[in-house]
């Protein structure tokens, strides 16, 4: 198989005229460029470059060789853009999935902090205001409430279990005075 290296240094060959042009465009130095030519000529069994006063001038062979060289090196080259591009692409997937977990854990620590103060707020107006407690359990409206104050996973809130007992006290002392009137 031809190395593509080679082909390269004969297209600079045919398109400057000269292995010292093509040697200074590819950074190489003349000598190099010389033994990669010999090489290729070497490994096909023919000569490609006529070496002349003014230069280099490519053969019959060297003029095939060229055309074809310069199709498989485009066609390198795109397949090598074609890489680069899905390469850039994951690169730019797993940015976008690091990008959005950091997102969703931001907007959990922060629904968290809120649900944490909301539900301290709550049980602190709960405690200042027993009456407010007694008075949603005896006007039965502890489910209104529970909507409002429960939040919406109905996780880490205890005051469904305070409005339970509440409800409990509250029945109590009203099944008393039934049965003081009762006895009467």
């Amino acid at each position: 198989m031809l190395d593509t290296r080679r082909l390269r240094v004969l297209c600079e060959v045919a398109r400057h005229g000269s292995f010292s042009a093509a040697a200074d465009s590819l950074g190489y130095t003349q000598p190099a460029v010389s033994r990669q030519i010999a090489t290729l000529e070497a490994e096909l069994g023919t000569l490609l470059v006529r070496r002349v006063p003014q230069g280099a001038v490519l053969t019959d062979a060297g003029q095939l060789l060229v055309a074809r060289a310069e199709e498989i090196i485009a066609r390198l080259k795109d397949a090598e853009a074609v890489a680069e591009a899905a390469v850039i692409q994951a690169k730019g997937d797993v940015e976008r999935d690091r990008l959005t977990a950091d997102a969703e854990a931001n907007r959990i620590r922060v629904t968290s902090s809120a649900d944490s103060e909301r539900m301290t707020l709550e049980a602190r107006a709960l405690k200042e205001n027993p009456l407010l407690i007694q008075k949603i359990v005896a006007e039965r409206l502890s489910d209104k409430l529970q909507i409002i104050m429960v939040p919406a996973d109905g996780h880490n809130f205890f005051t469904n279990d305070v409005l339970r007992g509440l409800e409990a006290q509250v029945a109590a002392p009203d099944a008393g005075q039934r049965r003081a009137a009762n006895q009467r």
